[in-house]
């Protein structure tokens, strides 16, 4: 028993001498490190400084990129011509960006830095169950085709968000005016347009017209009254009574009724139309944009790096002459 505690207070002696040793060689370490530094010290200010110039400099060159988005609904199924029509703009941006300049009303160094993307916003719940049934049958077999996923999504919504991208300030406001003036124009949505507005201001009028008799028949029921208190008739018949009660309920709705078709009338002055106006913001630099502190580290990694390298070299011709020897 004696024997055994013996060797674990030499087993224990053993660990902290192995544990001082250990942080000897990491002073010793950490001593050549600041030496090294120290020596080349002049070299490593002046990389930094090389290095924060220069990078300072790309920075400067790189411009400003501002991004915005528009929020569309989509009336009648011109869904899909809206995606088309994204899609013609893109091509005249790509290859025939002077056709672009015109119809958006850019210069032509600016279109060539536009890019407008589309996406749908959907809600996955508001899929039918045959769509969630055709999906999961894809999942299930592996057969994602991109392009049919993506139209699943697209013909289940009505809204849409333009996003635009621009190295230059552009009123997307504006931006997207020019769009609708020489992109989204169609004769055939457009008279389906022009027929439904038709339609919903004779809806108001036959509300109106609702209204005005219920005023009248209310009218003409109080002169009743009036007159049969007037004449002080005790004559009572339920056939003669009136559910004034249920009329001005009535009267309320078809207000209300009004109210909302006119709301929608002014919100869809066209087949498709924004929800709201664009708000422009300014993409944040990633990590690797901000070269002013980049640069300067890679130049210090790079010079360790070569002083790594002939280090070794210096070590592997040692050991080749010792070897020859």
């Amino acid at each position: 028993m004696q024997e055994k505690t013996n060797n674990d207070e030499i087993d224990l002696f053993e660990f902290f001498k192995l544990i001082k040793k250990g942080f000897n060689k990491l002073g010793l370490l950490i001593l050549k490190l600041f030496v090294f530094v120290k020596r080349n010290a002049i070299l490593f200010i002046a990389l930094i400084v090389v290095g924060g110039g220069l990078g300072y400099y790309l920075d400067s060159l790189k411009q400003t990129v501002f991004k915005s988005s528009i929020t569309v609904k989509t009336n009648y199924g011109s869904k899909n011509f809206l995606y088309e029509s994204i899609e013609e703009i893109n091509w005249d941006i790509e290859n025939d960006f002077k056709t672009a300049s015109k119809k958006l009303n850019i210069p032509e160094d600016e279109v060539r830095q536009l890019k407008i993307n589309i996406k749908p916003i959907s809600n996955i719940n508001s899929l039918t169950e045959e769509q969630n049934e055709y999906l999961e049958l894809l999942s299930e077999r592996k057969l994602f085709d991109e392009e049919e996923i993506n139209m699943t999504i697209i013909t289940n919504t009505d809204f849409h968000k333009l996003i635009f991208i621009s190295n230059h300030k552009i009123d997307f406001n504006k931006l997207y005016e020019n769009i609708r003036e020489n992109y989204l124009k169609n004769k055939s949505f457009q008279r389906i347009h022009e027929i439904n507005i038709t339609n919903l201001k004779k809806t108001i009028n036959l509300y109106e017209n609702n209204i005005t008799q219920i005023n009248e028949i209310i009218k003409n029921y109080n002169k009743k009254l009036i007159s049969n208190e007037n004449n002080q008739s005790t004559f009572y018949n339920s056939e003669n009574t009136l559910n004034i009660k249920g009329l001005i309920e009535e009267k309320k709705a078809l207000n209300s009724g009004i109210s909302e078709l006119n709301i929608r009338i002014n919100k869809e002055k066209d087949f498709i139309y924004p929800l709201s106006n664009a708000k422009t913001s300014q993409i944040d630099k990633s990590p690797t944009d901000h070269k002013k502190i980049l640069l300067p580290l890679l130049l210090i990694v790079l010079f360790f790096g070569v002083k790594l390298l002939i280090f070794i070299n210096k070590k592997a011709n040692q050991l080749q002459a010792n070897s020859d020897d």
